[in-house]
């Protein structure tokens, strides 16, 4: 292989232009002077396109890729959005329920408040009505339990209880 083979080789495996040019100096040291310039300043020439192409094609890359990512944030961003008013929502729904039921919850506690306290002033009353016969002398009937009987059972089978009847 000659010096012109392996400057040949060189030159066909691209980007080595500068490379060949020193190599091709080395075994052909006559024709160093402008020749070896004019091979060096192509070499160097075809690089820097190269670079330029390439710093070229990132930016545009570059640019295309935070368009996209950009997009990706708005986008991110809106559901987000979306999810938060869904969210607030939900709360305010929540919370409506929950006002709801508090105020229930008060409204029953009043009612029970009132059903205790008339049921004492009747209890009072025929307490009072039962003295004041005996106190003349008249016997009443025997009055109605005090409070009621509950109308569902505390626990399965309690109407059992007491009963005498066994399962």
């Amino acid at each position: 292989m000659t010096g012109d083979d392996v400057v040949q080789l060189f030159a066909a495996a691209g980007g080595a232009s500068i490379l060949t040019a020193f190599i091709n100096a080395l075994f052909n040291k006559r024709k160093l002077g402008a020749e070896a310039t004019e091979i060096i300043t192509k070499g160097a020439a075809g690089i820097v396109e190269r670079v330029e192409a390439d710093n070229k094609r990132l930016r545009e890359e570059m640019a295309a890729n935070e368009m996209r990512h950009r997009k990706e944030l708005g986008d991110a961003e809106a559901r987000h959005q979306q999810s938060i008013g869904v969210l607030r929502e939900e709360i305010a729904q929540l919370t409506r329920t929950v006002s709801i039921s508090d105020s229930r919850e008060r409204m029953h506690l009043v009612a029970e408040e009132r059903n205790r306290s008339h049921l004492e002033r009747w209890h009072r009353y025929g307490d009072r009505c039962d003295m004041m016969l005996r106190a003349a002398n008249i016997d009443p009937p025997e009055p109605p339990p005090r409070f009621p009987e509950p109308l569902v059972p505390a626990y399965p089978n309690d109407h059992d209880v007491g009963s005498g009847v066994v399962d």
